[in-house]
């Protein structure tokens, strides 16, 4: 198993459900489409890959020597959702969390891949790509839900 530092970013917006109450869904669709577009080409510009999405959250990564085109990125991100909620009326605010982590590279069974998005374990994160497991560890603690 392969170790590598990374530094690892997760988006959520505040305030999500509450702003989407009285909205229809076209309006919500066209909202997370234009929030995904975002999050992707402010990422991208800063060296930053997303691994996924998740409702109005998002899992990213960057290289170890990127802390600080990561808190460049989330500070863009915030002025541009922002902006993006203004657009749509809405009270949003995007929050994020970074940390500098070990990954382990691993992988589960097709069966466990297609249970989890993310698996808890102790003060580790785990995270299921496709195929792939990326464990995290010293960071704080990031669940998902079942993969769709």
């Amino acid at each position: 198993m392969a170790h590598e530092g990374r530094v690892v970013v997760t988006f959520e917006l505040a305030g999500y459900t509450n702003a989407f109450e009285t909205k229809n869904d076209e309006e919500v669709a066209r909202f997370v489409d234009d929030y995904y577009q975002l999050c992707e080409s402010v990422l991208a510009k800063h060296g930053g890959t997303i691994l996924k999405f998740m409702g109005d959250g998002c899992l990213a990564t960057f290289p170890p020597e990127a802390t600080v085109e990561a808190v460049g990125s989330a500070l863009e991100l915030q002025r541009a959702v922002n902006d993006l909620a203004k657009r749509y009326q809405l009270r949003l605010v995007l929050g994020a969390n970074i940390h500098v982590a070990v990954v382990v590279d691993s992988f589960l069974s097709h069966r466990a891949r297609a249970a989890f998005n993310a698996l808890l374990r102790r003060s580790s994160l785990v995270i299921v790509r496709r195929r792939p497991v990326r464990v995290v560890r010293r960071c704080t603690v990031w669940a998902g839900g079942d993969e769709g």
